[in-house]
């Protein structure tokens, strides 16, 4: 029978789907005594009629044939429908399409944003509450078919509380929409609280990007008269015509009080509380302190007997004692009145007056609070009437009555005996009080003199420490509110004497944001004392605290480490085995702090990766966070609780399989399928293994590494995906920094941090948290960091929007590009010292006095001088340097011989000498290195490239960017091995780093599809101090990216999602 070509294929099926990929297979048809050589495929885009056409060759033999085969498809639109036809191909041609087309659909796909996001906060005077409508737009690219929303409200409110402490209430509210129809919510809010809020699109694939925050996203709620008056009260003191108003603080909570006015309400004769009760305190007749005591009442009639600024608070206001303050003296430069309202209390502070009461009458009285509302006005609340009290009489007053009614002191009037009497009585206990008195101030007088060592305390001393007292019980000036006994000296520039106790220098503090940097370098002074001061005041256990499960015998070969012992209170406790007792011990806790919520736990050991995965599992958490490497200095840290080659069968209970891998710059994200053995469940997990941190101190890690992992961990989790896991090998110290800096990020944005109270908590949560000062300081810095730069890191797709902004946008006739290269010269600590390269044997070795560094896989040098070329090719031979790159002018420095020279024990052989084809900028020779014995000529010889950049004269930056920047991707492509790369110019400082900042950069890009300009830029200089000291260079780099990006069509890169 003649051969033909192959039949048409008839069994197709599609055997996995995500939102960019399809995988088909399909059966091998008979192929009619011609082998088969090739499938032809067409997947078409049945929404856009789009066609792709792929070919797969095959090398089927007579004796080997496969029967089934199958192609996968990659870089699809998520959830858009596809239809799949596929024939076989041999020597003869091509069979029939198959019929009947397959159909297949992509995943969902993470949805973008919502849009058009606008958040309104409004008042509803009928039901005394405050709301907020929020409403939006569905994005045209929801990569799937939402089915509903999840809101996120976040609110921040700072104020005064009852016990004089300005504290940061933080409100985070969660709402999921079920429905893809609704675009507009009204929702209830808390008065005077400033919010922010967030939409995600949600479909098959979950909660999509969230709305940015912009100015439409935020709005604040107005004050609201929702105070209270707990425990007012009168009492008596003991005087004559005084009587003593207790009340407390009142809760700013819902509203700045500026003036607290006392009213006193003398009672007529025979009038009980219950007579007033037609007459609401607002509603009394307000009148003078003369009119009420000096004519002649049949009705309650109030006056006001004092007015107390809220700056000025004191919780005791003697009545009657003829001292008064007025809050419009004292608010003069605090408070802002407008029009009638200033006038009315103009005009009601004349009023004031705190006369003496009068004797054997009943009073009552109630306090009035002010209130400031929006635009300066003032609103008022008035606390409910005090329960009445008598004053008390003179001991003359208080005699018994004779039969007509006249006391003894008005009969005897007119006797002389009796009235001279009287006087020299009253003159004679007079004279006695004033000796006792003076005696006691003599006693008390040696007494203080004798306690200070025989030195009198001046009285600007005095005053000192009073402003200290007051100080620590009030706001400082500089905005840190002290909870504990830190002298204000401490935190403020002064140093901290050498004699003073550890227990003054412990500070528990709401740090404001701007003194954040100011307190910083103050407490990292000598060698971080006040740091460690800080860090040793927490408390290593607690009373309330309990460690039983793990140390349970069953449980003790579950702790990696005997010392490392999880709390019994928050532990996470897993289902029982069969019912078997311990088998729900893990050694992790929960760890909860600004309402979100994570799992803190230690590196899993080979015997407890079991009870990791079931933790995953029945936690439904979908974001492990993994701070340590599975070996670090040749010691296990972390069991691998994963394949990198297949899947992982855990105790015939899960499969853990590795769907995908993304490796950046510092840590890489592994998309891991956990499954039921029965496959009835199965879920993605994310793992980011930050790979930088090792257990060691974290003095030299940068804070933006973590910072950016962070980042990218938060845009990939929302609270409805289980608490984020997150363990290095004890669970203690990188973990639990790590959820530290994490949580304290949003009070970043809200201007005030408690950084010790956090670390506190999470202590409380997970036992030994935070185990050095290190790391504790590491905290500080990491906050201070995102404090002062911020987010900097940008989308490639984004970058040209980016660039346009910083440009253009100027805050005091300043660009904000302008404002980055100022904040250059920020840095945390101390910049690193130089005092090698100054040393006298070191002089003639550097030109402009400066040495070399080593700078990451760089080394930046300057071109050497007749008295440094031997120390220069040793470098070279001994570093192993493959590559070098030189930003100088041939002329200047020609260390290379026409055939062979020798450097002292070193030769330099040259081997060829070239022109890249590809940039008339670029020239490179070909070199062999060798160090010379007296056995072999060519011990150990290599080769090295030297790579010159031609043209750049004498200006700060070359005349092109595209010169350096086929000179940068010419080295990436050249460098392979990981020796160091050597980078020359004449200083070995502006133009080496220059290359090496935009080298890095587009490493950046290349890796990451991101790029962070200015923190690449400030690594740089934190390395080289001498960098970027111009703004023409660190402009250079931005004009530089942005013409790099253009010319390789990166703008358009999509999203990739993992």
């Amino acid at each position: 029978m003649p051969s033909d070509v192959p039949n048409q294929i008839l069994d197709m099926k599609v055997l996995a789907a995500t939102n960019e990929t399809l995988l088909i297979g399909w059966k091998r048809p008979h192929d009619n005594g011609a082998l088969i050589s090739e499938y032809r495929m067409e997947l078409r885009n049945v929404e856009q009629s789009s066609v792709i056409g792929e070919t797969m060759i095959v090398k089927d033999t007579q004796h080997e044939i496969r029967r089934n085969y199958m192609y996968i498809f990659v870089g699809l639109e998520p959830a858009t429908k596809y239809s799949f036809q596929v024939r076989a191909c041999s020597y003869l041609g091509c069979g029939k399409w198959s019929e009947p087309q397959l159909s297949a659909q992509t995943s969902d796909g993470n949805s973008e944003a919502p849009l058009n996001l606008r958040v309104v906060c409004a008042f509803d005077g009928r039901r005394s509450a405050n709301f907020a409508n929020i409403s939006w737009t569905q994005s045209s690219n929801t990569r799937g078919t939402v089915v509903g929303y999840n809101v996120t409200v976040v609110g921040s409110a700072r104020y005064r509380n009852s016990n004089d402490q300005i504290v940061t209430d933080h409100i985070v509210e969660w709402h999921r929409i079920h429905s893809n129809t609704t675009h507009q919510i009204q929702l209830p809010l808390k008065a005077n609280t400033n919010y922010t809020v967030q939409l995600c699109a949600i479909n098959l694939s979950g909660c999509g990007t969230w709305t940015p925050i912009d100015s439409h996203s935020k709005c604040s709620t107005g004050p609201h008269l929702q105070h209270n008056f707990p425990g007012i009260r009168f009492e008596t003191t003991g005087s004559i015509g005084e009587l003593k108003m207790v009340f407390p603080r009142v809760s700013e909570r819902f509203g700045l009080v500026t003036c607290y006015r006392v009213f006193v309400v003398k009672l007529p004769f025979g009038y009980t509380l219950s007579d007033l009760s037609p007459y609401k305190p607002s509603e009394l007749n307000l009148t003078s302190y003369a009119k009420v005591h000096y004519h002649q009442v049949f009705k309650p009639q109030a006056y006001i007997a004092d007015e107390i600024p809220s700056l000025e608070f004191n919780n005791e206001v003697i009545i009657g004692d003829r001292k008064y303050t007025s809050c419009m003296d004292a608010g003069k430069d605090n408070l802002v009145l407008n029009g009638p309202e200033e006038e009315l209390m103009s005009n009601t502070s004349e009023l004031i007056d705190d006369g003496p009461l009068a004797e054997l009458t009943n009073y009552t009285g109630f306090v009035e609070i002010h209130v400031l509302g929006a635009n300066g006005v003032i609103l008022r609340k008035q606390s409910t009437y005090l329960s009445p009290i008598q004053t008390s009489s003179s001991p003359l007053l208080s005699m018994p009555t004779s039969t007509n009614s006249v006391s003894p002191l008005l009969s005897s009037i007119g006797n002389p005996s009796t009235t001279t009497i009287l006087l020299c009585l009253i003159s004679g206990i007079a004279i006695i009080l004033l000796i006792i008195i003076l005696i006691l101030w003599l006693l008390i007088r040696r007494n203080n003199e004798s306690n200070s060592g025989g030195h009198t305390v001046s009285s600007r001393q005095t005053h000192d420490k009073l402003n200290s007292i007051q100080r620590s019980k009030h706001v400082h000036s500089n905005g840190i509110v002290m909870n504990g006994v830190l002298p204000a000296q401490t935190l403020h520039g002064s140093q901290v004497s050498a004699h003073s106790s550890d227990r003054d220098c412990i500070p528990v503090a709401v740090i404001h944001l701007i003194n954040l940097p100011q307190i910083y370098r103050e407490r990292s002074a000598q060698n971080n004392r006040l740091f460690e001061l800080e860090f040793n005041s927490l408390p290593k256990s607690f009373d309330d605290r309990t460690s039983r499960t793990a140390e349970a015998e069953a449980n003790v070969t579950k702790n990696r480490f005997p010392s490392v012992k999880c709390f019994d209170e928050t532990r996470v406790r897993l289902s029982l085995v069969d019912g078997q007792p311990n088998t729900d011990y893990i050694n992790a806790n929960f760890v909860a702090y600004n309402q979100k919520l994570y799992i803190c736990c230690e590196g899993p050991i080979e015997s407890t990766v079991k009870d990791f995965w079931r933790m995953i599992y029945e936690c439904e958490s979908s974001v492990i966070v993994m701070l340590t490497g599975c070996e670090e200095q040749g010691l296990e840290k972390c069991a691998q609780y994963w394949s990198d080659d297949g899947v992982k069968t855990i105790d015939n209970q899960f499969a853990v399989s590795v769907q995908s891998v993304r490796i950046y710059s510092d840590y890489i994200i592994r998309r891991f399928q956990l499954s039921t053995i029965d496959h009835k469940y199965s879920r993605d997990v994310l793992q980011f293994h930050y790979m930088m941190w090792k257990d060691v101190s974290p003095s030299e890690l940068l804070p933006s590494g973590i910072l950016r992992l962070m980042k990218h961990v938060n845009e990939n989790y929302c609270p409805d995906r289980g608490p984020i896991v997150v363990h290095c090998c004890s669970g203690l110290g990188r973990s639990a920094t790590y959820i530290a800096i994490d949580s304290l990020l949003p009070e970043i944005i809200s201007g005030f941090v408690n950084i010790y109270d956090c670390v506190l908590n999470i202590r409380y949560q997970r036992n030994q948290s935070i185990q050095t000062p290190d790391q504790y300081v590491f905290i500080y810095k990491a906050l201070l960091e995102f404090a002062i730069f911020g987010d900097t890191e940008v989308d490639i797709e984004h970058f040209e929007t980016y660039y346009q902004q910083i440009i253009e946008e100027q805050i005091d006739n300043v660009n904000l590009l302008n404002t980055q290269f100022d904040r250059l010269e920020f840095t945390l600590g101390d910049p690193k010292s130089c005092e090698c390269g100054l040393l006298p044997e070191n002089i003639d070795k550097n030109r402009f006095n400066h040495g070399y560094d080593r700078y990451l896989t760089f080394i930046a040098t300057q071109d050497p001088l007749e008295s440094t070329l031997k120390d220069f090719v040793c470098m070279v031979y001994e570093e192993n340097v493959s590559v070098i790159v030189m930003l100088s002018e041939a002329s200047d420095v020609c260390y290379w011989p026409s055939t062979e020279s020798t450097y002292g024990n070193y030769s330099i052989k040259l081997m060829n000498r070239r022109s890249e084809q590809s940039s008339r900028h670029i020239s490179a020779l070909e070199l062999q290195v060798s160090k010379l014995s007296s056995y072999v000529t060519d011990s150990g010889a290599h080769g090295v490239t030297v790579y010159q950049l031609c043209g750049w004269s004498d200006a700060i930056i070359p005349e092109t960017t595209m010169a350096l920047i086929e000179l940068c991707e010419t080295v990436l492509n050249e460098s392979q091995t990981k020796s160091p790369i050597l980078v020359q110019c004449c200083n070995g400082s502006q133009r080496c780093c220059l290359f090496i900042a935009l080298l890095s950069l587009i490493q950046q890009i290349k890796v990451d599809k991101r790029v962070d300009v200015f923190q690449t830029a400030r690594a740089t200089k934190m390395q080289r101090c001498s960098a970027f000291q111009r703004f023409e260079e660190y402009a250079f780099l931005y004009t530089a990216l942005m013409d790099y990006i253009v010319s390789r069509n990166l703008c358009d890169t999509s999203d990739v999602v993992l």
